[in-house]
């Protein structure tokens, strides 16, 4: 579980959120980076019994109140914070997500070409669901359509009631915006 957790916080949480360390209000950046450091303060406690060094050093790293992570209290889920619906709908995002990305490796089109658009069978998404979908997915529209059909030009997928269709269409507008993001991280990694 502490794996999975160190996985999801750094492919979601931390992924997600590098805008808001660097740039931006500097409130948000300051909430972002309290968030970060109280979720690896708390997952140091819970790694203490596991991996008693790691554990220790990043406590001491993070500015722990104690001699040593090994003297704090065992951490308790605070009930009143936890918003079901939330974790609920992200987790949602997250499966629409991956299913896309599961759609663009059969087909081997790669992440960074931007793609139109996605079309899900999920009208409860918010709009800022859907933005995320579409940042994570690089595509330039996510539509909600519970009555999701068999349009030309898409490729389907479909687990459990959650169907989505992905436009597949690379129009010369869309491969010259995929061909310039190439370039930038060509020369990002140069």
């Amino acid at each position: 579980p502490i794996l999975e957790f160190v996985t999801e916080l750094s492919q979601w949480y931390v992924r997600r959120s590098r805008d808001r360390f660097k740039i931006g209000d500097e409130v948000d950046k300051q909430n972002a980076v309290a968030t970060l450091n109280e979720v690896l303060m708390t997952l140091s406690k819970i790694m203490a019994p596991f991996t008693p060094f790691i554990a220790e050093k990043m406590y001491l790293d993070l500015g722990g109140e104690k001699e040593s992570v090994h003297l704090e209290e065992w951490p308790e889920v605070k009930e009143d914070l936890l918003d079901n619906e939330v974790i609920k709908n992200m987790e949602m995002a997250r499966k629409i997500v991956e299913m896309g990305l599961s759609l663009r490796v059969e087909h081997g089109i790669k992440v960074k070409q931007p793609l139109s658009k996605l079309i899900i069978n999920n009208e409860q998404l918010t709009s800022d669901l859907r933005q995320v979908i579409a940042e994570e997915l690089n595509v330039k529209s996510v539509e909600n359509n519970k009555n999701v059909g068999d349009e030309e030009n898409l490729v389907w997928k479909e687990e459990g009631e959650l169907k989505l269709g992905l436009d597949l269409e690379i129009t010369p507008e869309l491969k010259k915006e995929g061909l310039a993001r190439e370039i930038i991280r060509a020369v990002n990694n140069i």
